[in-house]
């Protein structure tokens, strides 16, 4: 059988969806939803960010979700394990720096 070019792209366009959906129904089963309302001001920064970037706005959501997690992660463990480093005598950076060199 003869395929002409038409067949062709249209081979590649049905290979193309199928990947797509494929993927997207992957992506789906191990990952959640999370919905939030952006003010104006916000989401034109948000929409400028991933056009420059090339990003999208989820990608930039999950990093900024993650880094602002870890920063909070850090606090927690900052405040719990502060009272222990200055009953040691560890209260500046300088401290910490001359206890483990």
């Amino acid at each position: 059988m003869h395929r002409t070019r038409y067949d062709v792209q249209a081979y590649r366009r049905a290979i193309r969806r199928w990947y797509h959906r494929t993927t997207l129904s992957y992506m789906e089963s191990i990952m959640s939803t999370l919905t939030i309302r952006l003010d104006p001001v916000l989401e034109k920064a948000l929409d400028r960010h991933a056009r420059t970037s090339g990003q999208t706005k989820s990608e930039i959501a999950r990093q900024a979700l993650a880094r602002q997690l870890a920063v909070a992660e850090f606090r927690a463990l900052r405040k719990r394990i502060l009272p222990l480093a200055e009953a040691q005598g560890l209260v500046t950076d300088e401290d910490v720096f001359r206890a483990v060199s």
